[in-house]
């Protein structure tokens, strides 16, 4: 529905004009016989446009035509003058007026004309609205984002530049704000230099990222370095590009993210040599070690992990120890015993116990193990210390 005031201080227009236009149930027609009571109704009511007569009483038209746009700057107004006045149609229209029709001319085809032309501006004037009202939730939602974010638009220019972009750059928002990405490269800002030169391809391939015919998917730069970041202390980042729209066969923008992976770096390089340590502990100590998964049965199951002294001890090689389950390597007397060892390890969490191992070349090793429970993302698995004390053999039964 599209809801006209219509203002005007002659009581048959409006009652002619309301007539004319409910006609049409695509609009609904209120009336102010002054301007004064024009604007209270406007300020009270939810209009789509402003019709008026340009000589009325207290306030004139053109008047009335500034008071509305300077509280209402959207606010589609119509206005009725004079036969010949074309001086007052020209200062409406430079004053905002979106369209102005003769008293005189009230015929039924100018009239249907200028429903028509009403109906187009409204409907125009909502794609407006509601575009504004896109573009600024798009902002909220850019300037809400956690990694340091700008958007180029399909002019090439700023669109946004968000707080931690402001924070990783030095740059304010007010600098970078609609100005091109030709203008920015050539301001001779190391920072801003560096940030743009991410883009792949730099301003030759822009194109590509802005204008996306091939209907490419996110790219992703590898890591880079940012020298003059955070006021030169620099950092490690990566950067995500993602072409805007959905549907278009042409992309208009896109959003460029950067994401600060200068602590995760760290850490990465952290845990690689824990990582190092780790294995150099694991692999140096006299005793066998095998970790297993503990299955929701209480029982042992795959191997996941084994040191050296266990490859070297049974002979296997690490692959083949972890293709098997821990039980597999038990002699079959001692299987006997697993259930005890199980229900011991499940009741208390660990467990002290002897077991003999066949070998790969079938040898008996006899050894003392140490079995302990332990979650870890909530899986639980069984960590084993094995020292190996005596080899059986049928000449010479159990030796050290």
């Amino acid at each position: 529905m599209i809801r006209i005031l219509l203002v005007d201080d002659q009581k048959y227009i409006i009652l002619s004009l309301r007539k004319y236009f409910e006609r049409d149930e695509r609009f609904s027609v209120d009336s102010a016989y002054s301007v004064k009571e024009g604007l209270e109704k406007l300020n009270t009511g939810n209009y789509d446009a402003i019709i008026s007569d340009y000589v009325m009483p207290g306030m004139n038209g053109i008047e009335f035509l500034k008071e509305v746009k300077s509280q209402y700057p959207d606010m589609l107004f119509y206005i009725f003058t004079g036969h010949g006045r074309d001086d007052i149609a020209l200062e409406a229209l430079e004053n905002g007026a979106d369209y102005y029709l003769e008293k005189g001319c009230m015929t039924s085809p100018t009239l249907k004309a200028f429903k028509n032309i009403i109906l187009t501006g409204v409907s125009k004037n909502k794609a407006v609205n509601e575009l504004k009202y896109s573009n600024r939730r798009f902002g909220e939602i850019i300037e809400c984002l956690p990694e340091a974010s700008f958007v180029i638009d399909e002019n090439k220019c700023i669109s946004a530049w968000n707080k931690n972009i402001e924070l990783l750059s030095g740059i304010s928002k007010p600098i970078v704000l609609g100005r091109s990405l030709y203008e920015l490269l050539a301001s001779e800002n190391s920072v801003l230099n560096e940030i743009l030169s991410l883009i792949p391809g730099h301003i030759t391939d822009t194109e590509c990222i802005i204008n996306n015919p091939a209907g490419l998917s996110d790219v992703i730069c590898e890591h880079k370095r940012l020298n003059f970041a955070y006021g030169g202390k620099g950092a490690e980042v990566i950067v995500r590009i993602a072409p805007l729209g959905e549907k278009c066969p042409y992309y208009a923008g896109s959003v460029i993210t950067v994401t600060d992976v200068t602590e995760m770096k760290e850490t990465i390089n952290d845990l690689a040599l824990l990582t190092e340590k780790y294995q150099f502990i694991f692999n140096n100590v006299n005793s066998a070690i095998f970790i297993h998964r503990w299955g929701d049965d209480s029982r042992p199951s795959d191997i996941i992990e084994v040191n050296d002294v266990a490859v070297s001890a049974l002979g296997y090689s690490r692959e083949e120890l972890l293709s098997m389950v821990v039980g597999g390597l038990d002699e079959e007397c001692c299987r006997y015993d697993l259930p005890e060892i199980c229900e011991n390890i499940e009741k208390y969490g660990e467990a002290d116990f002897e077991m003999i191992h066949v070998s790969k070349d079938k040898k008996k090793l006899l050894c003392d193990v140490h079995a302990r429970i332990y979650t870890n993302c909530g899986f639980r698995y069984v960590i084993s210390v094995v020292n190996y004390r005596k080899v059986y053999s049928a000449e010479k039964g159990y030796e050290r």
